[in-house]
């Protein structure tokens, strides 16, 4: 084999291949990259049998072959070299790379031992069944970014290292959760499929789709039996699909949520950035406590009293203005970092708490995320309004926010379990 190509360009394409190169197998051609170059097309693929990654593009190929070099020391040498033309030629168990005056060799590996990647299929069964669809892949990338940080890496609980992704009637929902946390994200995507099905597909590998988000405007997907594959470009990834039962995740969610408190996205998230420094990475961690109330000596207005306190780096307390209800207030704490990654995804200008109890699953998403419209009953009484005289049963039950509306609903939802609050143990 033999080709001339760009450096930068065939750097690019190595950087997005090496990524799931095996760092830990003693298998040696699973750290090695297969090139494969025939009909003016050079092919070069890698994987760690869990998950592959294939790029494809033209260039200069003066002898077609196959050989399969060391991935790492060729991936350092390509990208440190300046722009410009470079031959690599492989033959009799080495490979040559040249770069004007300068000349590494390499040593090869038999490309007839480099596992065999899946393509995609040709059939037509729906989700599971072998199709394929193509998507924006902008939306793809953010619905999977907005889960990613709930997936567990936990590699004993191999089923929560998963997202799962469920299909139908041109719905996309993602679902993870590591045990303490748990993020869903549901939306319409132009060209999903309208078969119904689910799987649950390795967080690393929805994660390495979404780093490809800039190299085209869709991305085409696939679901089988035991397996996912993703075309972006001229990359194709596949991975394996995790074998189990996901955690019945409709469950941990609560029937209904009595109380809603919201309060603007932007100074949340700087108060919480400035409170987490008090808070550190301690172990256990230090509870950032949240108290929703009105001003002292007031029953209307509202603010949130973002608070901490460390015995090893002191204490913060900040307030940021807050819609509450008439008389109403409530406390509860939460892992600062946990907190964090949920406000910070919420996809919205405002962030709404949905909460029952101090010591009960809260939800945040966005205030006019999922659950909204279903939040107001047939007389308009918002979630957390005290019954007025004369309403029944059937009123109380229509403030109430419920699961159905949360599930059905597009959009996000972050659910977090509380801390319990320091001051309340002391006392």
């Amino acid at each position: 084999m033999k080709i001339k190509a760009q450096a930068g360009v065939l750097a690019k394409l190595l950087q997005i291949v090496t990524r799931a190169v095996s760092n830990r197998s003693t298998i040696q051609i699973l750290s090695a990259v297969l090139f494969e170059a025939e009909g003016g097309l050079l092919k070069m693929s890698a994987t760690d049998t869990e998950l592959s990654i294939s790029v494809a593009g033209r260039t200069e190929i003066e002898k077609e072959g196959r050989t399969a070099i060391p991935a790492r020391v060729l991936l350092e040498v390509v990208r440190s070299l300046p722009d410009g033309e470079i031959s690599l030629e492989a033959e009799d168990g080495k490979a040559t790379l040249a770069h004007g005056k300068n000349v590494y060799d390499f040593r090869t590996y038999d490309p007839k031992d480099f596992p065999v990647p899946q393509g995609f299929p040709s059939g037509d069964g729906g989700a599971k069944g072998g199709s394929s669809f193509a998507v924006p892949i902008g939306d793809l990338a953010d619905t999977v970014q907005k889960v990613l940080p709930c997936v567990s890496k936990d590699e004993q609980r191999p089923v929560l290292t998963g997202v799962l992704v469920s299909f139908e009637d041109g719905r996309v929902r993602m679902v993870a959760t590591d045990a303490y946390r748990m993020a869903m994200n549901a939306a319409r995507l132009e060209g999903a499929s309208s078969e119904a099905g689910q799987a649950i597909i390795p967080g690393r590998a929805l994660k390495e789709v979404a780093r490809l988000s800039d190299l085209a405007k869709e991305v085409r997907v696939a679901v089988t039996e035991n397996a996912a594959m993703f075309g972006v470009g001229g990359v194709t990834l596949s991975t394996r699909l995790i074998d189990g039962n996901y955690p019945e995740y409709r469950r941990m969610l609560p029937d209904a949520f009595a109380e809603e408190f919201s309060v603007e996205r932007a100074a949340l998230l700087d108060s919480l950035k400035r409170v987490n420094l008090f808070a550190g990475r301690q172990t256990p961690p230090v509870p950032i406590r949240l108290s929703f109330s009105h001003p002292e000596g007031t029953l209307t207005g509202g603010e949130l009293s973002v608070s901490v306190e460390s015995s090893e780096t002191g204490g913060a307390v900040e307030k940021v203005a807050a819609e509450v209800g008439e008389g109403k207030e409530f406390t509860a704490c939460f892992n600062p970092h946990y907190l964090l990654d949920g406000a910070s995804s919420v996809p919205a200008k405002r962030v709404l708490f949905r909460l029952n109890d101090p010591e009960k699953t809260a939800i945040l998403c966005g205030a006019d995320g999922p659950g909204e419209a279903a939040s107001e009953g047939a007389s308009g009484a918002k979630p957390g309004r005290e019954k007025e005289e004369g309403e029944g049963a059937e009123s109380e039950t229509s403030t109430a926010t419920t699961t159905n509306a949360v599930l059905d609903a597009a959009g996000f939802s972050y659910l977090i379990m509380p801390m319990r609050d320091p001051s309340r143990q002391k006392a």
